[in-house]
């Protein structure tokens, strides 16, 4: 990914991001690509970190997202950029050992974390008339390849995108996702967090023309 994505122009205001999942390896480095090219960022995850960069909350408990938007909003007074970055392994390897709770805490973790998410920062985007939202999934879970509870909620949300897309766009909400897909070009073995943080800030770019669209980073093909 070419480093002129992760510059901001000198003359553009701070902007106010808010992105889950940050105390990962990959919410991390979105919030570090973020706050590279200009963003003003304020993390959320299951725990906060030591040097109070991500704040303490469960996406899933709707009414804490809600508390913790309401927060961002009162000290920043918009949010212009939302990056959900939620993944949850069930650890089953077939469907058939999938037990109904186990499918329930797939679905919650992303499906309707994600979805908490966003219904607790749209009614700003809304009222400003902006706003971009990013999904991050990963690419395998997407196309089958890992473990079935992962996969079929990761489908879930690009499904949620694509409706998402389609019903505010309309408004000045543009919605899409990325799916960073495993592959050589890192010592892990998955899209280097530097490369989704670079396609975050490219989306988040008021002068792309994507909407209700997955991007993979790294020219890897999902």
């Amino acid at each position: 990914m070419s480093a002129d994505l992760r510059d901001a122009p000198p003359d553009r205001p701070e902007r106010t991001a808010v992105v889950t999942g940050a105390a990962g390896a990959t919410g991390a480095g979105i919030a570090e690509a973020l706050r590279g090219a200009g963003w003003h960022v304020v993390g959320l995850d299951l725990a906060a970190d030591d040097a109070g960069d991500v704040q303490a909350v469960d996406v899933t408990d709707e009414a804490a997202v809600r508390a913790a938007v309401a927060g961002v909003l009162e000290r920043t007074g918009r949010i212009d950029l939302l990056v959900t970055a939620v993944d949850h392994r069930t650890g089953a390897a077939a469907i058939a050992d999938l037990d109904a709770a186990t499918w329930g805490r797939a679905l919650d973790a992303h499906l309707r974390g994600t979805v908490s998410c966003w219904r607790a920062v749209l009614p700003s985007m809304l009222e400003h008339g902006a706003g971009s939202i990013v999904a991050v999934v990963p690419a395998e879970a997407i196309a089958g390849e890992d473990e079935p509870g992962r996969s079929a909620a990761a489908s879930a949300v690009l499904g949620a995108v694509r409706a998402l897309a389609r019903e505010l766009g309309p408004e000045g909400i543009v919605a899409n996702a990325v799916a960073p897909k495993a592959g050589p070009w890192s010592a892990t073995g998955d899209a280097a967090p530097a490369d989704v943080g670079a396609t975050v800030v490219h989306l988040a770019d008021e002068e792309h023309y994507f909407a209700g669209q997955v991007l993979t980073p790294a020219g890897a093909v999902a």
